[in-house]
């Protein structure tokens, strides 16, 4: 019991950690418009994949970094298991080009939050439970700049600490495939910038 209730008040400390970090984020995104196209909504497609969709919007913070704030949603099965849920996943990112604002090659830590329902359904049994995943991790990618659009590639990868919270049913009633404690990420991005 002392360990569950340790485990929570861990992941609330993360959340509101992390709910600061976005706060911050976007007090920086609001205040800071000194650059020309320092804006950038856009669309990860990889997304599509699992059954889903996104938003990201970034913004310059200066010459040669950003500040993006990202937000999904996902419907996805996986064997038995159907996933529905949302994610939060706020970055911050360093250009190494000196080009345009935004554009070349970069480097992205990101804090993420993202919170799942399951229900595994198997003949005469139907299970549910609540899957939480809150982690950090780095992205590498490049953005290129065509006139207003934007295009980008990014694989990166992130380290998770994880929670299931069974309704009902076991643990054993759930597939939870490659969301776990690291979890592989790729993006191909397209959006408008201005």
């Amino acid at each position: 019991m002392k360990s569950r209730k340790n485990k929570v008040l861990a992941m609330t400390h993360t959340l509101k950690s992390m709910i600061n970090l976005v706060a911050l984020l976007i007090v920086l995104m609001i205040g800071n418009v000194a650059y020309g196209q320092s804006n950038t909504i856009k669309t990860n497609l990889a997304n599509l994949a699992l059954s889903g969709g996104s938003i990201h919007y970034e913004k310059a913070l200066n010459e040669s970094s950003a500040a993006q704030l990202g937000l999904f949603i996902s419907a996805v099965s996986i064997d038995d298991t159907k996933f529905s849920g949302f994610g939060v996943i706020p970055q911050y990112r360093y250009y190494t080009s000196d080009r345009e604002v935004q554009s070349g090659f970069y480097l992205a830590p990101l804090v993420g939050y993202q919170t799942f329902s399951l229900e595994a359904t198997t003949p005469g049994n139907n299970s549910e439970a609540k899957f939480t995943l809150i982690g950090a991790g780095l992205d590498i990618g490049n953005k290129w700049l065509m006139g207003s659009f934007a295009v980008e590639l990014s694989a990166g990868v992130s380290i998770n600490s994880t929670s299931l919270d069974i309704t009902t049913g076991i643990e054993d009633d759930f597939s939870i495939g490659g969301f776990g404690s690291t979890t592989p990420r790729v993006g191909v991005s397209f959006g408008y910038t201005f």
